[in-house]
């Protein structure tokens, strides 16, 4: 079937095992966590803390789909150790936030440099390495994020797909982006989120001009096995939220 992702913001559950359970009611196998566990970044964790949140994620039935970190890579000795811990908790993926900043880097260059020395060594443990695009970064457009990936050119970089952030620059995320996109089968992550072209606001899916359903039906039709992925993109977004924005995409999917 269908893999479903999900980020479970701290105003719903604070501690890891809550967010596990939060999954657990929104029928949700696949967990993302951005930067921390119970407020400790995945790299601070000891053998016993590693192992404590292994059995947590058994006794759940969960895996960690996605790690999303904000380091600069070009600390290389910091994803080192990263991968090896993600490794050990079984994380399917690792995403940089917004890697391409230009004041770390001098130039292109050295940030492709760099960045390719962490791809690979993603690649070595079996863990994809993803970029996402986001609007008023180096990385907002489908050109930006294309030249990377060339560069790069390793099968273990991946890309989520954020239509909201496309949005937000005033573009058809389907029929001005993916449909000219070179990137089509590199997608690992399709966020389900919405907005408005006239001032970027989140609304639900459906309610914008995201093409969700398009992006989904297109996606699906190239036998994609990737994830459908649910953050709190929406202000103050509660569970009831949630379950809103999981429900209206499952009736999407039906209607494709």
């Amino acid at each position: 079937m269908y893999n479903f992702s999900v980020c479970i913001s701290d105003d719903i559950a604070k501690s890891f095992e809550q967010k596990l359970q939060v999954c657990t009611q929104l029928l949700i196998h696949n967990i993302e966590i951005d930067e921390k566990f119970d407020g400790k970044a995945l790299v601070e964790l000891n053998g016993d803390e590693i192992e404590t949140y292994r059995n947590m994620l058994i006794a759940n039935s969960k895996i960690i789909a996605c790690y999303s970190c904000s380091e600069p890579v070009n600390n290389f000795d910091y994803y080192k150790v990263l991968f090896r811990k993600a490794h050990l908790l079984n994380i399917k993926s690792i995403n940089v936030k917004n890697p391409y900043d230009s004041s770390v880097y001098k130039s292109a260059e050295e940030f492709v440099r760099n960045f390719g020395k962490i791809v690979h060594s993603g690649e070595s443990f079996g863990i994809y390495v993803l970029v996402e695009n986001q609007s008023g970064t180096n990385l907002a457009e489908d050109s930006q994020i294309t030249k990377i990936f060339k560069l790069v050119n390793n099968k273990y970089l991946g890309l989520v797909f954020n239509p909201l952030e496309f949005v937000k620059l005033k573009r058809h995320p389907f029929f001005h982006v993916f449909y000219y996109s070179k990137l089509k089968n590199d997608i690992c992550f399709l966020r389900i989120n919405d907005g408005l072209y006239v001032d970027g606001r989140a609304v639900f899916p459906g309610e914008g001009n995201a093409e969700i359903k398009e992006l989904a039906s297109i996606l699906l039709s190239r036998s994609f096995n990737g994830y459908f992925s649910f953050t709190p993109y929406l202000e103050n977004m509660d569970l009831d939220a949630y379950e809103k924005v999981i429900g209206r995409f499952k009736k999407m999917l039906t209607e494709i």
